[in-house]
C-alpha cells in the first residue's frame, strides 16, 4: 500500500480539476466553434484562464482589465441574489460584437461572437454541458 503526502495528493487533485475544465472546456468548443469568436473562464481573481479563438484584447494589461471588470461586474450582480434569484446568463452588446457571461461556481464563461449569431442558441448550448464537471 503506498501512502501519499498531502502535497503529492493535492497536486493529483489540482491537477485532475484542470483536465475537468480542459475538458468541459473542449465541450464548450466543439459545440460552438464555427459561431464562436473567443471563449474563455475567467477565474475568481479575475485571471482569464483558457482561451479559445482570436485574442479581443492583445494588450496584456487590457486583456487583465478585462478579466478583471468581468469578475467584478458579475461580483457587483451576486450582491442582489437574495432579492432577485441568481444570475443565468448575462449579455452585453457592443456595437459590432456580443459579449455572453455565464456565471457558474468559481468561473465566469466569456463567449464573444458577432450580433448576427442568435442569443439564445449560444446560451442554451453552453448551458448543455455538464457543468458539474468544473470544480
Amino acid at each position: 500500500m503506498v501512502l501519499k503526502t498531502k502535497t503529492e495528493y493535492q497536486l493529483k487533485s489540482k491537477l485532475e480539476q484542470n483536465q475537468q475544465k480542459n475538458d468541459v472546456f473542449a465541450k464548450i468548443r466543439s459545440f460552438l466553434e464555427n459561431k464562436i469568436q473567443y471563449l474563455s473562464l475567467i477565474n475568481t481573481q479575475g485571471k482569464i484562464e483558457i482561451i479559445f479563438g482570436n485574442e479581443i484584447v492583445s494588450d496584456p494589461q487590457r486583456k487583465e482589465m478585462l478579466g478583471m471588470s468581468i469578475r467584478l461586474q458579475n461580483s457587483l450582480q451576486k450582491d442582489f441574489d437574495n432579492e432577485f434569484g441568481l444570475i443565468d446568463h448575462i449579455i452585453i452588446e457592443r456595437e459590432h460584437l456580443r459579449f455572453f457571461l455565464l456565471p457558474y461556481s468559481a468561473y465566469v464563461i466569456l463567449a464573444v461572437t458577432g450580433k448576427h449569431v442568435k442569443s439564445m442558441n449560444i446560451i442554451n448550448k453552453i448551458k448543455k454541458i455538464k457543468w458539474s464537471d468544473i470544480l
